[in-house]
């Protein structure tokens, strides 16, 4: 029943629940699927999120242009492009495409910078890093080729994370998908 367990192995409840499958077209561990269905049926006592913390709403005013962002770990990066009403996403400068067609993307897209650490689990033999999501930090929201500045804070693991502009207001997504990135925190300027 440890989630970071689940997330760190890439064999989330293996043994436990149906429904998981890998693309055997696709190398782990960007093969793992699941049919979400078949998983909520066994989830006992699983309800619907009453509150994630996302706010959808007009485009706030504050925010600066820009037609792409980049994030880079130590084994991979991710680039998000406006483009056609949504940002799409290159990882490793190749464009990620869906399993159906057409190359992913999102309405918005939060790069939300945290504390990496390493998990105590191993996954192929080593210990794996998790990003801490608890607690607050510094955020940036791509929407409508704009990158806002704001604050992310979530108390706790029972609750949503929400987003807000230095204002204090809260940051508004547009309609769609919200992709959510978690990166470690940049280093301080010297």
């Amino acid at each position: 029943s440890d989630p970071d367990f689940y997330m760190a192995t890439g064999a989330p409840y293996h043994g436990f629940a149906n429904g998981y499958f890998r693309d055997p077209r696709r190398v782990a561990p960007h093969n793992l699927y699941a049919h979400s269905d078949t998983l909520l049926a066994q989830a006992g006592g699983a309800s619907k999120a009453s509150d994630i913390g996302f706010r959808f709403g007009p485009l706030p005013a504050g925010g600066r242009a820009v037609s792409s962002f980049s994030v880079s770990y130590s084994a991979a990066s991710f680039t998000f492009r406006w483009s056609a009403g949504r940002w799409l996403v290159w990882m490793d400068g190749t464009p990620a495409l869906a399993t159906e067609g057409g190359q992913l993307g999102g309405a918005t897209v939060i790069i939300q910078y945290t504390v990496i650490k390493t998990s105590r689990f191993l996954e192929y033999g080593s210990r794996p890093p998790y990003a801490v999501s608890v607690g607050s930090g510094s955020a940036v929201v791509l929407r409508n080729g704009q990158a806002f500045d704001v604050r992310w804070a979530r108390p706790s693991a029972d609750g949503g994370t929400t987003y807000a502009l230095p204002s204090g207001q809260p940051m508004t997504f547009a309609p769609g998908q919200v992709w959510v990135i978690l990166a470690a925190a940049p280093k301080p300027a010297r």
